[in-house]
């Protein structure tokens, strides 16, 4: 004959109007679930004469009729009294504290089991919330059990990175209904994607070990149930700053050789004027000196002359270049401002660990800004000298020389 089965069970379950259970029923694991059963189908009669006849079915079912079976009639109610059935079969729980003093229950869910308060079942497509909170509990140890090493037989979790430290998965009804649903889902959330796992799993371990090691053993699980919202803080900083982490030294090389481009551009700026630069001190204060003293319309003045429509000429050329180099400076300052603005973008987070490249790019310009109002500075004060000097020199209307000049 086949043994029963935990359907032949359910059925049972299904039509009990289970007692109210008292405190000490409930404390007390051996205390028999006592309840009216209707039986309202030949199939429920068939098995209760079964487990009546049947030495092997009593033991498996765990059911006792108070009434002789061979009196029960189909839509009889009759009482009944009953205890979990043997575990292969599944599992009859008074509440949820119930069902998690089963063998593993703490770490996985039983695949068959009715549950009186509630009367939940495995089956049911849409759980209790309790039940339902219960589902991502197991969910949270199945991902623990990832970071960590976990002994199934004892329901215990196994932090070895830092020294071993032992978590008994450890938790009761009344964890289940003071859950952080919100940061318990986001925790979860953390995990959905293969992308770094390796690395999630590590700064979770690290984490949950933080916040578990200064509790008492039996505490820790429950603890860590209590902080959920602590814990997914700590693991999403923790990758947040690990991604940061990870692209750093790309990031880096990117924004360094962006520096370097523009630092090499501000340089030339300079560089491709310094022949101009160099000839300012010939061009202005030598020239002058090349002056002598005129005392009438002749060759020294018209010699004089040249002299200054020379300076005059090369000082207008260094303000044009000057200028323009000038112009290129803003063109740089203006990259570099989108530059910044695209790093603060993209990279919010750790921007201000490349301020450092952008303040000496802006040094730089600062500097060689500086260093053009100087030239055009000099040059002024070289042509001013030259006029100065030519006005010195030549005390003559060389207006009416040149008249001359060009007449004779």
């Amino acid at each position: 004959m086949e043994r029963l089965t935990f359907d032949d069970l359910l059925a049972i379950y299904r039509k009990t109007a289970f007692h109210v259970s008292t405190d000490a029923e409930r404390a007390d694991p051996a205390a028999e679930i006592t309840g009216d059963l209707t039986v309202e189908t030949g199939a429920i009669l068939a098995t209760l004469a079964r487990i009546e006849s049947d030495d092997q079915a009593a033991r498996d079912s765990n059911i006792h009729l108070e009434h002789e079976i061979a009196n029960v009639r189909v839509g009889d109610v009759v009482p009944v009294a009953m205890k979990s059935p043997r575990l292969a079969l599944g599992v009859l729980a008074r509440d949820l504290d119930d069902l998690l003093r089963t063998r593993k229950a703490r770490i996985c869910r039983p695949p068959r089991y009715f549950i009186v308060s509630g009367r939940s079942e495995a089956s049911d497509a849409h759980p209790p919330p309790l039940i339902a909170r219960y589902g991502l509990v197991l969910e949270l140890v199945g991902v623990l059990a990832e970071a960590a090493f976990l002994d199934r037989d004892d329901q215990c979790l196994l932090f070895l990175d830092g020294g071993r430290i032992r978590v008994p998965v450890n938790y009761h009804q009344g964890d289940l209904e003071g859950l952080d649903l919100d940061a318990l889902t986001a925790l979860l959330g953390l995990f959905q994607s293969d992308l770094h796992r390796d690395e999630r799993l590590s700064i979770l371990a690290r984490s949950a070990r933080e916040m578990m090691a200064p509790h008492p053993a039996p505490a820790r699980f429950r603890h860590l149930l209590a902080h959920l919202e602590d814990l997914e803080a700590r693991v999403r900083d923790g990758y947040r700053l690990f991604a940061a982490a990870f692209s750093y030294d790309r990031i880096r090389s990117q924004m360094e050789k962006e520096a370097a481009d523009t630092v090499a551009r501000i340089h030339k700026t300079v560089t491709d004027i310094q022949g101009q630069m160099l000839g300012i001190p010939v061009a202005t204060v030598i020239a002058a000196t090349q002056m002598k003293p005129a005392t009438g319309c002749g060759a020294v003045a018209l010699g004089n002359l040249a002299v200054l429509v020379g300076v005059v000429i090369f000082a207008v050329l260094l303000f044009v270049a000057l200028r323009n180099q000038w112009l290129t400076l803003e063109t740089i300052a203006n990259d570099v401002s989108r530059q910044t603005e695209r790093m603060n973008k993209e990279h919010a987070d750790i921007r201000r660990q490349f301020a450092d490249l952008y303040e000496k790019v802006e040094d730089r310009l600062s500097w060689h800004r500086w260093v053009l109002g100087i030239l055009a500075g000099i040059a002024v004060a070289g042509l001013v000298l030259a006029i100065w000097a030519f006005a010195v020199l030549t005390p003559i209307d060389m207006g009416t020389c040149l008249a001359g000049a060009l007449s004779g």
